[in-house]
């Protein structure tokens, strides 16, 4: 049985998080002449979160996203809806499959193998 690390919960301002976080992909969307759009609303609460994995999730987001844009901009926004903050990642790229999207939080779980393969001939980098 799968043993599951503890949860290391600490108070995270998501503004500053997401500034660290969108530098790590600043190169990347210049060479692929990208652009971010950021939409954070003013005075976010900070949350209590397992920075470690909020990073994790949030870096394995904005790959994705700019692994398959090629052309446009990948949006990222943050704001409060029925008192929780939501984060959201948009992107002019190709897209999920709607049969798929169910499955996409599934470990090892690839839409299509044939574009990872595509990607990863292209010289795309997975984090």
């Amino acid at each position: 049985m799968e043993e599951k690390a503890a949860l290391e919960l600490e108070d995270v301002d998501l503004g500053v998080f997401l500034e660290n976080v969108i530098r790590i992909f600043d190169q990347r969307l210049k060479d692929k002449q990208l652009s971010w759009v950021i939409d954070v609303k003013e005075n976010l609460p900070p949350i209590k979160a397992d920075l470690f994995k909020l990073e994790q999730m949030m870096v394995n987001l904005l790959d994705n996203a700019v692994k398959y844009t090629d052309r446009g901009e990948i949006t990222v926004s943050m704001d409060v809806h029925d008192k929780r903050v939501r984060i959201q990642v948009r992107d002019t790229g190709i897209g999920i499959p709607k049969d798929d999207i169910p499955r996409i939080f599934e470990r090892f779980y690839v839409v299509d193998k044939s574009r990872s393969r595509r990607s990863a001939a292209q010289g795309s980098v997975s984090l």
